[in-house]
Formats: C-alpha cells, sequence, structure tokens
C-alpha cells in the first residue's frame, strides 16, 4: 500500500489531467461566432487552452519533482 500522501498526489495529477482532456470534448468550443479580432471563437478557444494546458501540465511535473513522488 501506498502513503496517504502519494495517493493525494496522485488523485491531484489524475484530476488535472482529466480536466485538460475534458476540456476538449466540450461540444460548445467550436462555434463561429462570436469573433475576437476577426478570429472565430474556436481558435480563441483552442489556443488558450494550450496555453493553460501547458501552465497545468508544468505545474504538476515541478510538484511532483519538489515533492519526491514517483
Amino acid at each position: 500500500m501506498g502513503s496517504p500522501k502519494r495517493a493525494r498526489s496522485w488523485a491531484i495529477v489524475g484530476i488535472v489531467a482529466l480536466l485538460i482532456f475534458a476540456v476538449y470534448v466540450w461540444p460548445w468550443y467550436s462555434l463561429v461566432h462570436p469573433t475576437l479580432a476577426g478570429l472565430p471563437f474556436f481558435y480563441w478557444w483552442v489556443i488558450v487552452w494550450y496555453v493553460i494546458s501547458s501552465v497545468l501540465l508544468y505545474s504538476i511535473v515541478k510538484y511532483r519533482v519538489k515533492g519526491d513522488a514517483s
């Protein structure tokens, strides 16, 4: 059995990873309107989530390395 700290660490990683992948399944992101700076909402949605996903995944890696969780 693993320690509670290790289980909590894996739970946090799992929840964040699930949120990152679940956001792309959401059906309303593929709308053409509204537009921002002449680009459809879809492009802004994807660009913003690429950035957010990168930051979240980087945070997970730093958390796991700093906490020596394996």
